[in-house]
């Protein structure tokens, strides 16, 4: 996989992306709290799992593996969706956080090992498959 790629990939995800946010933008704020059964995600925690992924793993490769301070700053915003317009503020800065580590990836750092958050399936990828898997399963998510 080469960057050029990688990046024809990502003008698929960015569509999705954009169809989001334009999905977004017919909610009201009251239905941000929508969760069909408990067991479920809330539309709110949704939404920020989508995005906060992408911004998580973004932030991975940018740092060279995940680090457990990345995934509680991302946590720790889930406070902030307290409206459609919030929601939609966070997923942009999350995307524009895929944007630049798409730019500021060279080609020859695309083989780098780093180390992947806990509970994927392997421990470690080439930072080629992890910009993948990110724009390839966000983009299923949203898709949905």
């Amino acid at each position: 996989m080469d960057k050029q790629e990688l990046t024809r990939l990502y003008q698929y995800f960015d569509i999705v992306h954009q169809v989001t946010q334009g999905a977004l933008g017919r909610l009201e704020d009251e239905e941000l709290n929508f969760q069909p059964t408990p067991e479920m995600l809330s539309t709110r925690a949704l939404l920020h799992h989508m995005y906060g992924v992408e911004k998580i793993l973004a932030e991975s490769v940018r740092a060279g593996g995940y680090r457990a301070a990345i995934q509680c700053a991302a946590d720790a915003e889930l406070a902030t969706l307290t409206s459609i317009a919030a929601t939609k503020r966070f997923g942009l800065n999350c995307h524009q956080v895929l944007v630049d580590v798409l730019a500021e990836t060279a080609e020859s750092e695309l083989t780098t090992i780093i180390e992947l958050p806990p509970g994927f399936f392997v421990a470690s990828a080439p930072v080629w498959e992890f910009l993948l898997l990110l724009i390839t399963s966000t983009g299923i998510i949203a898709d949905s």
